[in-house]
């Protein structure tokens, strides 16, 4: 499975990275990949028309879009479109 990552370099410039998730042995449940840390989890909806400014993320986070895509774009001036299939 594929995941974007996007990270902030020494110099606190923003870029894309491609990451490839990699499962494990299948399980009766399906495969699964290695736990990964994470101390809290949020849920936020927000309507279609949401349209946030540029910022710095508060934290480390995982998106996990279930209803619509994103245009996210780097402060290195890449974007990134992630659609919903």
């Amino acid at each position: 499975m594929k995941i974007i990552r996007l990270y902030a370099d020494e110099k606190g410039e923003s870029h894309f990275q491609d990451i490839e998730v990699e499962f494990q042995a299948p399980t009766p449940s399906g495969r699964v990949s290695a736990r990964q840390a994470a101390t809290g989890i949020i849920f936020r909806e927000v309507p279609a028309e949401y349209d946030l400014d540029w910022h710095p993320a508060p934290r480390r986070q995982y998106i996990i879009n279930l209803d619509a895509g994103v245009q996210l774009t780097a402060s290195d001036g890449e974007t990134r479109r992630v659609p919903i299939d």
